[in-house]
């Protein structure tokens, strides 16, 4: 294209007055402001002036075209990065999906608590200064049985606070088979290094006795650390000493034992299929001075890293410099007091807590559902795509009780064309995205996951991402 026609087609393109003058303009102007429409329309021009096609003649500017540009523009601008995605995947705490859905009465009385002051950090009997942590102490040590509690913002950092506060300067005894691993490269040792303890490892990857504690002993020894496998499980010729064993070893040398527990459970979930797991207080109740666990996990609220057990070691952390780094805000406090609340009354938790409810939802639910969303799908897919309704299995999730599963129900999905993996680009690419996932050639929807309230969203969604499956 010669430089003339170059030139011809930079003096089409509209002024800036004339892109506002359309309807689509107007439009976002109404919503997002004069200043911010102005400053997309200039950017898409000074792009249209440097990007002019090098092809034929023929080529026609629209202003309606440009002013569309400019819309999509700041609609993709606008558009919130995080949002409600349709969990299809049958793993309940999803690490990458948010792990816990939180209930709903903690969601009302966290809008409640943010949309205006609270009493954060104050006494109200006595208008004088109060300390956050006091809001949830009670209450977690009605559920758990423990003297004391605080609250920081992960259980990593939970667990590095306690390092930090109880064992800098001195040495940590550690398993050689608990030394993990989990998501992000987070590694263990690396966290006991970083605040400033001596990491001692002790017996074999598989087999570790109380007398490879004994052996490890010295003046510089303050803190046995147990920690809980989250994302693995150890079989065969396998053997541990037990917490109560370590307790007492503990008591009779003057150390600290720390249990971090990584998902700790408040219930009893063996009644849905899984195994049993050690809960916050059976850990206690054996004898561990301090036990660590996440917010966001089994108990299922809100991100949160919780350390329960002995007051004056838990009075240490609250008053370490590190505890104002780590520290959570208003919003995360009242929405696990509420989850707190609700597990007072068993029959509500197992009601209303999202994680409770979902790893009891039984079979029979599961299949209405998968045949519901079948029902919804008749005739609304192209003939390529086949619907079946097949057993499944479902995770728990998020480093909590590895390996095992909970018998569900899916609706997996077939193309005949063999690109399953566009359908699934498609639905999670969606209004609003689903995320499910692929085994053998087909596209699995766990209905463990996914609500009864979002079976019709879900059905919409595999209908437009149907229809516009083709390449």
């Amino acid at each position: 294209m010669t430089k003339e026609a170059q030139s011809d087609h930079r003096r089409q393109l509209p002024s800036v007055s004339r892109l506002l003058e359309t309807s689509a303009i107007k439009s976002l102007i109404e919503s997002e402001g004069r200043p911010l429409i102005l400053k997309a329309i200039r950017e898409e021009l000074s792009r249209l002036r440097v990007q002019l096609p090098n092809g034929s003649d023929s080529y026609q500017i629209s202003v309606e075209n440009i002013a569309a540009s400019v819309a999509m523009n700041m609609r993709n601008r606008i558009d919130q990065s995080i949002k409600p995605v349709i969990n299809a995947t049958g793993i309940i705490l999803h690490t990458g999906l948010g792990r816990a859905v939180l209930p709903k009465a903690a969601i009302e009385n966290a809008v409640r608590i943010a949309t205006g002051h609270c009493n954060l950090e104050i006494m109200l009997e006595t208008g004088n200064r109060g300390d956050r942590q006091a809001h949830l102490q009670s209450l977690l040590s009605e559920l758990t049985g423990a003297e004391s509690a605080a609250v920081f913002n992960n259980n990593a950092a939970a667990v590095l606070i306690v390092m930090t506060a109880l064992g800098a300067g001195k040495e940590v005894i550690v398993s050689r088979g608990e030394l993990v691993e989990i998501g992000g490269s987070f590694r263990l040792p690396d966290l006991i290094r970083t605040s400033g303890a001596t990491l001692v490892e002790v017996g074999t990857t598989n087999r570790t006795r109380l007398t490879d504690y004994a052996n490890a002993l010295n003046d510089r020894t303050a803190i046995i650390l147990r920690c809980h496998p989250s994302n693995f499980r150890m079989i065969g010729f396998t053997e541990e000493a037990t917490n109560t064993e370590l307790a007492e070893f503990c008591r009779q040398h003057g150390l600290i034992l720390v249990d971090d527990l990584g998902s700790g459970a408040l219930v009893d979930c063996s009644n849905t299929g899984l195994e049993p797991a050690v809960t916050v207080q059976q850990s206690l109740a054996s004898g561990a001075d301090l036990v660590t666990f996440s917010g966001d996990k089994m108990l299922g609220g809100p991100q949160a890293g919780i350390v329960v057990g002995n007051r004056p070691l838990v009075s240490q952390l609250i008053s370490h410099p590190l505890a104002r780094a780590m520290r959570v805000d208003k919003i995360t406090l009242a929405l696990l007091e509420t989850v707190l609340q609700l597990y007072l009354n068993p029959e509500r938790a197992g009601s209303e807590i999202p994680t409770l409810w979902r790893l009891g939802r039984p079979l029979a639910e599961l299949k209405r559902q998968a045949q519901r969303l079948v029902k919804l799908m008749k005739n609304e897919l192209p003939d390529r795509y086949r619907l079946e309704i097949i057993a499944s299995q479902s995770e728990v999730g998020g480093g909590s009780l590895p390996g095992q599963t909970i018998a569900s129900v899916a609706v997996a999905i077939s193309d005949d064309r063999g690109k399953i993996e566009l359908l699934a680009q498609k639905l999670r690419t969606g209004s609003p995205p689903v995320v499910g996932y692929i085994k053998e050639d087909r596209l699995w929807l766990d209905m463990r996951t996914v609500s009864g309230d979002e079976v019709t969203l879900l059905a919409e969604a595999l209908r437009d991402a149907g229809a516009n499956g083709e390449v």
